[in-house]
């Protein structure tokens, strides 16, 4: 059997020589001074599930040198904790979901954590930071790895989040950093070689992506940085030059936001690399800026531009239309002195919101097309007349939503 010992109000195993090696629970009114902390804590391994979870008189803890493992939920809602040297210890290698997970209220939002930085944890697990405010200091996980679902959910962080510590870092979780509503600048590191799904969906002041020469990055998968524009919060410019190591854009990854990768004579642009070989629907829809055109890498096999808008490279396929496109000179502008669009007769199938908050006040669809996707035209406000070609079998919801100025559809 293992002994057990108390201090400070907190119960623990101790080993055969009557030193804690293991906590186990605390009291919550038995602290001293909210120091989670006992007197001989050189022995201590591991920090139990849920051993503060709850204890709102707990303010600091300091390091435990030996400390190799943090159990799950073991510091969730302890409200006022604010100074943590625990992942200081150079044994540390894990820490367990919702661990340091925080309620959102008021005086989370003021108890700004203080984390040691470490050096051996590689596995940053769900939910483990969530709500937590770091204020301008965000910890240092040189070892990290992964990521997990929600680790870093709502939580505060400064307002230029710098990640390109985690040189180990290959993979971002799904809402990893969603609703983030304070950080402008995102730096990530060269090892990054996918954001997944919603990772930072929501970051709604989220101004500029960066990332190292060197990158790595593969993939930005679905809804991974899509604005969340309920309650009526608009999306600031979104900046970001595409690493040439990019291969997939996935469905819905920007849409919402003001997304441009280039500015240039006060025109913006979204320049797609020469490696992209996969890009999904919606992958930019939504923004209402003046992204003026699209620009495809003269090496790239998958896609192309006619007129600024963005094509598969068969031209069988109509990807997105700049929403400031709508006065553009060349083959497929209405005769007469029309200002319009005809799409080419190629194009068999027009992705959802392709066209949406474009000016076009006429436009005139291919023969081949079967299919108007939903949103197609969504926010068209000077969309007057459009003609559907005989081969279309269905219409989706929302494809022509808030065409105000719509006369005659043919």
């Amino acid at each position: 059997t293992t002994a057990l010992g108390t201090d400070n109000g907190i119960l623990y195993f101790t080993n055969d020589e009557g030193r804690p090696v293991e906590i186990l629970a605390c009291a919550p009114l038995g602290l001293t001074e909210g120091r989670g902390n006992i007197t001989d804590k050189n022995a201590v391994k591991r920090i139990n599930a849920g051993a503060f979870e709850g204890c709102q008189t707990l303010t600091e803890i300091a390091n435990y040198p030996l400390l190799e493992e943090i159990g799950d939920y073991a510091f969730k809602y302890c409200t006022n904790l604010q100074d943590c040297k625990l992942t200081a210890s150079t044994r540390l290698t894990k820490i367990g979901i919702s661990c340091f997970e925080q309620h959102m209220t008021t005086d989370a939002a003021e108890n700004i954590l203080t984390l040691a930085d470490n050096s051996s944890l590689t596995y940053i697990p769900s939910r483990a930071f969530y709500g937590r405010n770091f204020g301008e200091t965000f910890p240092v996980f040189s070892a990290v790895k992964e990521i997990s679902n929600e680790a870093f959910r709502r939580a505060y962080t400064p307002s230029t989040l710098d990640l390109t510590s985690m040189v180990n870092l290959t993979y971002i979780g799904e809402y990893a950093f969603a609703d983030n509503y304070y950080t402008e600048t995102l730096n990530l590191p060269a090892s990054l070689t996918n954001i997944a799904g919603q990772a930072f969906y929501g970051t709604n002041a989220l101004k500029r992506i960066a990332f190292p020469n060197g990158s790595n990055l593969l993939a930005i998968q679905v809804n991974a940085f899509r604005a969340d524009l309920r309650n009526g919060v608009k999306k600031v410019f979104l900046q970001m030059e595409f690493p040439e190591s990019l291969t997939t854009i996935y469905e819905g990854a920007f849409a919402g936001t003001n997304f441009y990768t280039h500015y240039e004579d006060g025109e913006y642009s979204i320049c797609i690399p020469k490696n992209v070989s996969s890009i999904g629907a919606c992958a930019f829809s939504g923004h209402n800026v003046k992204i003026k055109n699209f620009f495809v890498d003269e090496e790239n096999k998958y896609f192309t531009v006619e007129d600024g808008i963005l094509f598969s490279k068969d031209m069988t396929r109509l990807l997105c239309c700049p929403s400031s496109n709508g006065m553009i000179e060349g083959e497929g502008v209405l005769a007469k002195g029309q200002e319009g669009y005809i799409i080419p007769p190629s194009v068999q199938k027009i992705d959802a919101d392709a066209f949406y908050y474009c000016k076009f006040p006429h436009i005139v669809l291919p023969s081949k097309l079967t299919y108007i996707d939903s949103g197609t035209f969504a926010n068209c406000t000077n969309l007057k007349d459009i003609t559907i070609p005989a081969n279309v079998k269905a219409i989706a919801n929302g494809a022509f939503y808030l065409c105000n100025s719509m006369k005659n559809m043919y």
